[in-house]
């Protein structure tokens, strides 16, 4: 850990640990996870974007029908949904501007073309409704500002 908290300094730049959320089938692990991201920022002097923090509150407040999966992942029940990434790139907008996401458009397209190694021009609309929008924003801006002062 301190060689890359030893690179990103000596260019200047600021360490951020992207805290990740626990598996839909455990969610009891993100106590550790959340435990283990705030270990590494106070070793390298960084700070933690909560996301995983986000994810469970949301995930506390969901009510998910038996067989089905929460609005936050995919079917393998690991990965992000749309809305799980659109939580994620709220709470990151939250921790790197210090300003709330809430008012942020909920869709994104990319429309100018890209280098070789990323999406092709025109790629698929990312949309989420505004009601969800609003409150995933919501919930990136009250977990950052519950969790992510110690961080600043």
């Amino acid at each position: 850990m301190s060689t890359l908290a030893d690179a990103v300094k000596k260019i200047g730049a600021k360490l951020v640990w992207y805290e990740t959320w626990a598996k839909e089938i455990d969610p009891s692990t993100q106590d550790s996870l959340t435990h283990g991201y705030h270990r590494a920022a106070a070793a390298t002097g960084g700070r933690v974007a909560h996301v995983g923090e986000a994810w469970a509150a949301f995930r506390a407040a969901e009510t998910v029908p038996t067989g089905t999966h929460s609005a936050l992942f995919v079917a393998d029940g690991s990965h992000p949904s749309e809305a799980g990434t659109y939580l994620a790139a709220s709470v990151f907008y939250a921790t790197l501007y210090g300003k709330s996401p809430i008012g942020l458009p909920a869709t994104s397209r990319t429309t100018h073309e890209q280098p070789p190694h990323g999406p092709p021009a025109g790629a698929p609309k990312v949309e989420i409704s505004k009601e969800l929008a609003a409150r995933l924003q919501a919930l990136a801006w009250s977990t950052t500002n519950a969790v992510g002062s110690t961080d600043r």
